[in-house]
């Protein structure tokens, strides 16, 4: 192989393939070519032409995305274009196992995943795999770095009502708040004690 851009031998009949400038590299000269490698290796038992590496099939289905609007998270995205999760992010089939695109692309840059961690967008974008965009953090850290609601729930240090959180077996609670809620349910209680005792009484049936 001459590179990306250069000519090389088709592997079914030896004709020039001419690359082009994505990052698919092509084996065939023409669908022709293809269909009868396709054949001679369902025929041989060894199945479908060579599969190409996961790397290369990955770059494959990426495409240059805008530049990051977060400050301090340099360059631009890299965006995914293949199959999707239901969440949102990018899906990717690697050595029989299907895996999350952006965990794929951070394996690939900085080696494995340290246990307990996941990876967080630094650029916001669910769908982007610039390994320059992606930290591994706790779970923890991801949820604070967030902008949906749960993250804005974590955040939180104080009630609505202005009292300090608390942890309560493992729990944030508002202690205050939750006192007031214990003594209403108590009254509430007796209130309704009391009226059904009125209503069995003697006294008014009469």
């Amino acid at each position: 192989m001459t590179g990306l851009l250069g000519p090389e031998a088709c592997l079914q009949c030896s004709a020039p393939v001419e690359q082009s400038s994505r990052a698919v590299r092509r084996l065939y000269c023409s669908t022709r070519c293809t269909s009868r490698a396709n054949y001679l290796a369902r025929k041989a038992g060894t199945g479908i032409r060579p599969r190409r590496p996961p790397e290369e099939r990955f770059a494959a289905l990426t495409k240059d995305g805008p530049l990051s609007l977060v400050k301090g998270v340099p360059g631009a995205c890299r965006l995914w274009t293949g199959a999707v999760t239901t969440s949102g992010y990018g899906k990717f089939k690697a050595e029989g196992k299907t895996v999350r695109a952006h965990r794929f692309a951070y394996q690939q840059a900085h080696g494995a995943i340290p246990g307990g961690l996941v990876i967080d967008h630094l650029c916001r974008v669910p769908l982007c795999v610039n390994a320059a965009h992606l930290e591994a953090v706790t779970n923890r850290e991801n949820t604070l770095r967030g902008t949906g609601t749960s993250a804005a729930n974590a955040r939180m240090t104080h009630c609505s009502k202005g009292h300090p959180l608390t942890f309560v077996s493992d729990q944030r609670r508002c202690v205050p708040c939750r006192q007031t809620r214990t003594r209403e349910r108590a009254a509430e209680k007796k209130l309704r004690e009391d009226q059904e005792a009125r209503a069995a009484s003697p006294e008014t049936l009469f």
